[in-house]
């Protein structure tokens, strides 16, 4: 379980965490939903670890960015349980749900440019003036 989600349940929050992959999920009926993983997941305010991973749909916030894996993305969301686990019909599966946290209705979506990655920018940048 997420302790720390846990601890903000029902709260909305500035988190930040790294793309790792795309992905998508089945849906109930219709096409399937496209979804994004992050990883590190951390609070803003205190840089805490929330969890280590964490998957979320791929909404028209994150879809309007141009996201590649490596990315830092913040993001505001709001603190829910879910509940975890088989919740079929099928008599032979013996399984039972537990309950788990996650972040949802994300807004405020940007990328965060890594130092690293800034400085990289940088650098080509003086090299194409040097070029005139």
């Amino acid at each position: 379980m997420r302790q720390e989600l846990k601890k903000l349940e029902g709260c909305r929050d500035l988190f930040i965490g790294k793309l790792v992959k795309e992905g998508s999920k089945s849906s109930f009926k219709g096409a399937s939903l496209a979804t994004i993983l992050l990883k590190d997941v951390r609070r803003v305010s205190d840089g805490k670890l929330m969890c280590g991973h964490l998957w979320l749909n791929k909404t028209k916030a994150f879809a309007a960015l141009d996201l590649s894996v490596g990315l830092e993305i913040q993001f505001a969301a709001r603190v829910k349980p879910y509940s975890k686990g088989y919740r079929g019909k099928k008599e032979d599966v013996k399984r039972k749900t537990k309950q788990d946290f996650k972040l949802s209705h994300p807004t405020q979506v940007t990328v965060v440019e890594s130092q690293a990655r800034k400085s990289k920018r940088d650098e080509t940048e003086l090299i194409i003036r040097k070029g005139k």
